[in-house]
């Protein structure tokens, strides 16, 4: 049994790995119809976080998307050389830098989520609907299986800008991440409290 058990986790894995291919696979299809085949996963992450979020700072973005100041620039100027994003001095504060999509980039990152959103609509219209529900639990279980410590969470937040981005713990939404992080700060407040009683 164990040795069953032993070659069902291994294909379990290969799958699952083939499974976050798959996902990559639709998302970079989505951009090659959208006529940026270039566009690098960091490119396509920046791209869609400033689709989903107005008025930031070069430290936003950076901090958004887990680079460092300087791997954000870079990012960001690689946008701009294709003509997909601005980088501006803020009219109060000349040492910050306002970055947002040009009218281009808001286009090209508008086609690649409803591509991505429509191979994904495809995909999952061959399950049934209890297919679908068993899927979403099984990654919801997988996805809190992972998150054990903050560490953990922290490097699983893509900043995604669906549940407001940057500060998302503080807004209601339906992210599994934010919910874990919640849950481990109380925890954290809940322990320091007993051990100063």
């Amino acid at each position: 049994m164990s040795e069953n058990n032993g070659e069902y986790t291994n294909r379990l894995f290969r799958n699952l790995i083939l499974f976050s291919s798959a996902i990559g696979a639709c998302l970079s299809h989505a951009a090659r119809s959208s006529g940026e085949e270039s566009l690098t996963d960091a490119q396509l992450n920046a791209l869609r976080f400033l689709y989903l979020k107005h008025d930031l700072v070069m430290r936003d973005v950076a901090q958004g998307l887990g680079f460092s100041f300087a791997a954000g620039t870079k990012t960001i100027d690689r946008l701009a050389q294709k003509g997909l994003a601005i980088r501006t001095p803020r009219k109060r504060d000349g040492r910050q830098i306002r970055v947002t999509l040009t009218e281009k980039g808001h286009e090209v990152a508008r086609q690649i989520k409803d591509e991505a959103e429509n191979s994904f609509h495809q995909i999952l219209s061959n399950l049934s609907k209890e297919q679908v529900t068993a899927l979403n639990e099984a990654v919801e279980t997988f996805l809190l299986g992972f998150i054990r410590h903050e560490e953990d969470v922290a490097s699983l937040c893509v900043a995604c800008g669906f549940e407001d981005g940057l500060d998302c713990r503080s807004r209601g939404g339906d992210c599994l991440v934010k919910e874990a992080i919640t849950d481990l700060l109380g925890t954290v407040r809940r322990d320091s409290k007993s051990s100063d009683e």
